[in-house]
């Protein structure tokens, strides 16, 4: 049964259009190379034959992975790492079971089939409650946007370094510091740990909205930055029906 969602109150988000997460190829390649490579693992070492079964299960094991993880970057509120992992340990446990029912193994090999199975487990455990979890913040930022005042704010230390983008990497983790005037005419700083992709970058002066609670000023968990929220959720920046406070020129130094 899907969760009620908050009154939107003063401001507009909509879901990115996109079918729902169906990455049923991806979990089938790591199920695959999980069960080929851990049985190779294991059986490689009483007879050459197995040895293919490792390479092959391996390859699978990275194309999976690889395109799991693009899936989970789209899916942010029902995909997680945790559940392709859970995938692969309990696959290559399987294998490796296998392995030892067919090669008649015992000692470290049972051992190895215990530890992919613990593994797996919890990274079960975690691939259910991750998602859960993700579901209740998504429905917190709702929640507070609906109740709270947005006001005008923007950029004033985007926390990025010169060399932050020079490894290619696509995703760049960096505390970001914005600045508001709150419904009381104070000025705020909040500080934010955003995720930045380089399809989307941030820098000083970039303007926003931050929701935040009149009656609690200071607490920084009752505030909800838009940018932060379209950046962690995937979704689109929140437009809210209007503004309080006027709107915050950047400070000319950091």
């Amino acid at each position: 049964m899907a969760t009620p969602q908050p009154d939107p109150g003063s401001y507009r988000v909509d879901p990115l259009p996109r079918r729902p997460a169906k990455p049923a190829i991806s979990w089938l390649l790591q199920l695959c190379g999980g069960v080929l490579a851990g049985y190779g693992a294991l059986a490689s070492a009483e007879a050459p034959a197995p040895a293919t079964s490792l390479v092959v299960g391996g390859v699978l094991v990275v194309v999976g992975g690889l395109t799991w993880m693009f899936w989970v970057d789209a899916f942010p509120q029902q995909l997680t790492l945790w559940q392709g992992y859970a995938t692969l340990c309990l696959s290559a446990g399987l294998g490796g079971l296998v392995a030892v029912v067919r090669h008649d193994l015992d000692g470290p090999y049972l051992t190895a089939v215990g530890v992919l199975t613990g593994l797996g487990t919890i990274a079960l455990a975690l691939a259910l409650f991750v998602p859960a979890h993700r579901a209740r913040a998504y429905a917190r930022d709702l929640a507070l946007m609906a109740s709270g005042v947005p006001c005008p704010a923007v950029v004033v230390d985007d926390g990025l370094d010169p060399w932050d983008w020079e490894e290619g990497s696509g995703m760049v983790f960096t505390t970001v510091t914005f600045r508001f005037t709150g419904a009381d005419g104070t000025t705020y700083r909040l500080r934010r740990v955003v995720g930045i992709p380089s399809r989307a970058p941030i820098e000083d002066g970039h303007e926003t909205v931050v929701w935040h609670d009149p009656e609690h000023p200071l607490d920084d968990s009752r505030m909800v930055v838009a940018l932060h929220h379209a950046l962690r959720w995937n979704v689109p920046i929140p437009e809210p029906a209007s503004l309080v406070g006027a709107v915050i020129e950047p400070s000319p130094s950091r």
